[in-house]
């Protein structure tokens, strides 16, 4: 009886975790586990957010329509086998790449977001206007996705894709009409090499944030906390070139390897290791309390 009521206590534990981590505000969506999250998160059909990423145009997210998530997330593996012998046996088999993937059909789509998307590759046609996405599209785009939903206990959910490559067959769609209210999406999710210049607001793994005193033209910035702060660490921020490293820490002034584009009080700034920036999630969600 004691045994039993000792496993009893342990999966009891095991499964309060597991709740209170899918109740927790932020969850992350590592490489590793990124196929074992699926549509479950959502309760109904989700609103698709995107952002181009490397366009200065695109300063907020953009509604592109709702999704009916049926696949939703999975990853594809490639394998090497190694044979020998005659007749020949399979001795070993290794993956040597591995493919994320995030698709859905997305249903009431927005034309002009799709126009935005592929600016300047609007093709005139006999009294409508088309335009064209896909991975057969004269220019390769990089989006951010944020996918806008609820869960089962109705709390608000924003799970967020740091960066992928649209990987969908080239459609065309028209302008202006219902031509087209529903379009099947694929893209690959991938690692975002430096996050915190894609996307700011987004956390980052073994980001470092706080404020700072930072003058235009000056490579010295006066931080409100220099824990944990390294030299060599990415810098980010508001007047902050891209590329920007810690150079030396003395107190709390930093120098900085490149000198601010901007002046202000109070800014938000974020540092983060090089290498912890590779590591960071394809994805996490947040869900609101």
């Amino acid at each position: 009886m004691k045994l039993f009521k000792m496993l009893f206590v342990a999966f009891f534990m095991m499964w309060v975790n597991s709740i209170i981590k899918f109740m927790s505000n932020e969850y992350n969506i590592s490489p590793a586990n990124f196929a074992k999250n699926d549509d479950f998160l959502f309760l109904d059909d989700p609103e698709i957010w995107v952002k181009v990423l490397g366009d200065v145009s695109w300063t907020e997210f953009k509604p592109l329509g709702y999704a009916e998530i049926e696949k939703s997330f999975n990853q594809e593996k490639e394998y090497a086998e190694f044979r020998t012998g005659i007749p020949e046996t399979l001795i070993a088999k290794k993956v040597v790449s591995v493919k994320r993937f995030f698709e859905c059909k997305i249903k009431q789509l927005q034309p002009e977001t799709l126009a935005l998307l592929q600016e300047g590759i609007i093709e005139a046609g006999s009294g409508e206007n088309y335009v064209h996405i896909g991975s057969e599209s004269p220019t390769q785009i990089q989006l951010a996705i944020i996918i806008k939903g609820k869960t089962a206990n109705g709390k608000n959910l924003e799970l967020r894709i740091r960066k992928s490559i649209p990987t969908t067959e080239s459609v065309k769609i028209a302008l202006g009409s219902k031509e087209y209210a529903s379009m099947d999406f694929k893209a690959e999710v991938v690692v975002d090499s430096d996050p915190l210049a894609n996307n700011f607001d987004w956390r980052c793994y073994g980001e470092i944030s706080t404020t700072a005193t930072v003058t235009s033209t000056d490579d010295e910035i006066t931080v409100a906390s220099a824990t944990g702060l390294e030299v060599g660490m990415l810098a980010y921020g508001a007047g902050i070139p891209a590329g920007t490293t810690i150079k030396t820490i003395a107190s709390l002034v930093i120098t900085l390897s490149a000198n601010a584009t901007a002046s202000g009080t109070l800014v938000p700034v974020k540092f983060v290791d090089p290498d912890d920036s590779l590591k960071s999630d394809v994805a996490y969600w947040i869900c609101a309390a």
